[in-house]
């Protein structure tokens, strides 16, 4: 419906909606550290950043983007990056005593193939990209200082055949490791920046090929990971010993987005769902 819902996570009463796009809200990604500030894409490509406190819209980048602009991630409260099925990356930032957001970047990654996924490093010094892109047996790391781009195979054996592709990235807490959903079912555990697999996930549900791309999210401790794919539970994994732990029970259709807060002491997981519901769940597997 174009409209970005404010929920109380308390009472499920929709405080405020957001009528700022023109077209399907894509995803939307709120500023880390308790920030104020919430990206949000849509599927026209264009890129919106409103200041919940105020409830206004700041700046709308109506060329962000060709077409679907995919996915927004934040790397602190003065970056946020943003990818597309156009095949590009771009990287917003703040600037100026004002505090006003600038694009910064404009990453072409692929002319055939979307970008599915984005995501930034952790613990670095200077800001390092990794993106997905559609039908590829690589990753694309792009360091924004230095402005190089390098490519990291998938494949164990480093060869170029493309047997699954990455839908979804997530980067461990350490900053470490970094988690790939495919479209196979499988999520496969990476060391960062490197082709070594320390991990895989094998999911027992087959999704057919009109499910949407699956999402997951690391918890906080760095030992679980929780997997959307493509039906209505999301799996939570103990990723050690490669083993489903838990489900999330509760959605009657299929589960199209996943975040999970990182704030030490609070363990709550929120969904989003074509069942036109939103879930917010904590320690157990009922919603909250």
């Amino acid at each position: 419906d174009k409209l970005i819902s404010l929920t109380s996570t308390s009472t499920g009463e929709v405080m405020h909606r957001l009528a700022t796009h023109n077209a399907p809200v894509l995803a939307v990604a709120a500023q880390p550290d308790g920030g104020s500030l919430l990206a949000s894409t849509a599927m026209d490509g264009r890129v919106q950043l409103h200041d919940l406190g105020t409830r206004t819209l700041l700046h709308e980048w109506r060329d962000a983007h060709r077409k679907y602009a995919l996915c927004a991630t934040w790397r602190d409260g003065e970056n946020f990056a943003t990818c597309s099925s156009d095949g590009m990356v771009a990287a917003f930032r703040a600037g100026g005593e004002s505090g006003s957001f600038d694009k910064c970047l404009d990453l072409p990654l692929s002319h055939d193939h979307g970008v599915t996924s984005v995501g930034w490093g952790r613990g670095a010094s200077a800001p390092v990209l990794v993106a997905s892109v559609q039908d590829s047996h690589v990753l694309k790391y792009y360091d924004c200082a230095a402005q190089r781009l390098w490519s990291v195979s998938m494949n164990e054996l480093d060869d170029e055949h493309v047997s699954f592709s990455a839908m979804h990235i997530a980067v461990h807490p350490s900053g470490k490791y970094l988690a790939v959903a495919t479209d196979r079912q499988r999520t496969f555990v990476y060391e960062w920046g490197s082709r070594t697999r320390v991990r895989t996930l094998i999911s027992d549900f087959k999704a057919d090929d009109f499910a949407p791309a699956p999402r997951q999210s690391w918890d906080a401790d760095g030992r679980h990971l929780y997997v959307a794919a493509g039906e209505a539970t999301v799996a939570l994994w103990d990723v050690g010993m490669e083993r489903q732990v838990s489900q999330l029970v509760g959605h009657s259709a299929i589960v199209r987005g996943l975040h999970v807060c990182d704030r030490p002491g609070s363990r709550r997981a929120v969904t989003c769902s074509f069942d036109k519901t939103v879930r917010v769940w904590g320690e157990a597997t009922a919603p909250a």
